[in-house]
């Protein structure tokens, strides 16, 4: 992260990585780096899906079709569309809270320490947003197995797979 660059202990507690000393400098680089890293992605991610969920919705499929068929496509844009929006909602509630707890330390030129002297239960909103984020990592591949088809067959055949040639491995 580019963080680490100004990151450091305090000279007295060395257990709590912070920025240790909160310059004007850093404040605008911490608010860069929140526009950057956070809203620049956001935005492009919400341009590019309405503009996927508006090409889905105009959409008719080629042919003659009949009614049933027809119901059926519109659930499956429907479904696709709740996807996109699911999985944004998702990952845009999860990274926040890190990005506020950034921006807000950038304002206010604080660093977690002094966060901390102003109230424990602040500086464990600001300790579980970085868990938050970093969990995302962890959650993204539970999220997409919940909602691809393709992924979710795939990951089945493989476990199949790996289960049976341990059957077959077996003495």
């Amino acid at each position: 992260s580019p963080t680490l660059s100004f990151s450091n202990v305090h000279v007295n507690e060395t257990q709590l990585c912070d920025v240790p000393k909160m310059t004007q400098h850093i404040s605008v680089y911490m608010l860069c780096y929140v526009t950057i890293s956070y809203f620049t992605p956001i935005l492009i991610m919400v341009i590019n899906y309405v503009r996927i969920i508006r090409c889905q919705l105009k959409y008719v499929r080629p042919g003659h079709r009949n009614y049933q068929e027809q119901e059926n496509d519109q659930l499956k844009k429907r479904k696709f569309i709740r996807m996109l929006i699911t999985i944004t909602c998702i990952y845009l509630l999860i990274t926040w809270p890190f990005f506020a707890v950034l921006a807000g330390m950038a304002i206010s030129r604080m660093s977690l320490r002094q966060i901390r002297a102003q109230g424990v239960g602040y500086y464990l909103v600001a300790y579980s947003s970085f868990i938050s984020t970093f969990s995302i990592n962890v959650i993204n591949p539970f999220i997409y197995f919940k909602f691809d088809y393709n992924i979710r067959k795939r990951l089945r055949a493989t476990c199949r797979s790996l289960i049976h040639q341990c059957q077959c491995h077996r003495p």
